[in-house]
């Protein structure tokens, strides 16, 4: 299960702009994050089996860009 709140604040922490949710067919789910970029914010996506497992892998991706600028 997410906890939703603190995904909010780690995507607070992160800078996060925008965020979208959707389910995909099968009970997959998508989730995508826009971050603060140079020329308009850059969007990052992650699929996952469950709606708590796309917000983790895509917060965790957005971290690991923002790690390597």
């Amino acid at each position: 299960m997410l906890d939703w709140s603190a995904a909010r604040r780690q995507m607070q922490q992160l800078g996060v702009v925008r965020f979208h949710f959707e389910d995909l067919p099968g009970g997959r789910a998508r989730f995508s994050c826009w971050l603060p970029a140079a020329g308009g914010p850059r969007m990052v996506q992650a699929d996952g089996d469950g709606e708590a497992e796309a917000v983790r892998a895509c917060l965790e991706k957005a971290r690991r860009q923002l790690a390597r600028r």
